[in-house]
Order: C-alpha cells, then sequence, then structure tokens
C-alpha cells in the first residue's frame, strides 16, 4: 500500500464471538487501544464483572490504559509468557481477517484499507 502500514485494535466478545470495537489507525500506539476502548464502553455501556484480556504489548502496559480499564472498572487479564493457547480466541480471527481479506486484496490507500476492515467486520 502506498500510504504505509496499517494497525487494527479491537475488542472481541467471547460469549457472542463478535468483534465489540475497533480501532485502525497509521500508528500503533496507546491511542489505537484506548479508543477502541472508548468505544466499546459507549456501544455496551459499562457492563458489571467484565475481563479483558490483551497480549503484553507496549500499548496494553501503557499507564494510561491501565488507567482507563481501571476508571471503567474492568479487570485486567494478560497472556503469559510462552503460553501459546492465551490468545488462541483473537489469533484464530486474525488468520481468518488475514486469509480472507488482507490476503486477497491489494489496498491502494490507508482510505481503502479502512473501507474494506470496515465491511469485513461489519459484516
Amino acid at each position: 500500500m502506498q500510504d504505509g502500514w496499517c494497525y487494527l485494535a479491537y475488542i472481541l466478545d467471547l460469549h457472542s464471538q463478535k468483534i465489540i470495537s475497533y480501532e485502525f489507525s497509521r500508528r500503533l500506539d496507546e491511542s489505537i487501544v484506548l479508543n477502541a476502548l472508548d468505544k466499546a464502553t459507549l456501544k455496551q455501556g459499562k457492563p458489571k464483572n467484565v475481563i479483558i484480556h490483551t497480549n503484553r504489548g507496549n500499548q496494553y502496559l501503557s499507564r494510561n490504559y491501565i488507567k482507563s480499564i481501571e476508571n471503567y472498572g474492568v479487570k485486567r487479564s494478560y497472556t503469559t509468557k510462552g503460553n501459546p493457547y492465551g490468545n488462541a480466541v483473537i489469533e484464530s480471527f486474525h488468520a481468518i481477517l488475514r486469509k480472507e481479506e488482507i490476503y486477497r486484496n491489494i489496498y491502494q490507500t490507508y482510505k481503502k484499507a479502512n473501507l474494506a476492515i470496515f465491511e469485513f467486520i461489519e459484516s
């Protein structure tokens, strides 16, 4: 793609197996995960007894992300190092997204990639 790399952060509801929130960005930093989290809470309200599980990427370990999680009353869960099964559900979604959308297309612009991801997730 001529516009460079793109990144996707999303929140998957394990019960419904649906992506409830996502953020598409040109940068991989804490803002992408904070925006996905904010969108999820706007859509879902403030449900009780929620656990959010992530990998140990820097954006998920940032002070602002941890503070936001605590402010929403959500419990954090991280994959243990060396555990290949900790992110199995989301990795399955990654595989489907790559095989059915990303590997089949060449996106000329960021905007076209963003629209394709929107259509894939929302339809």
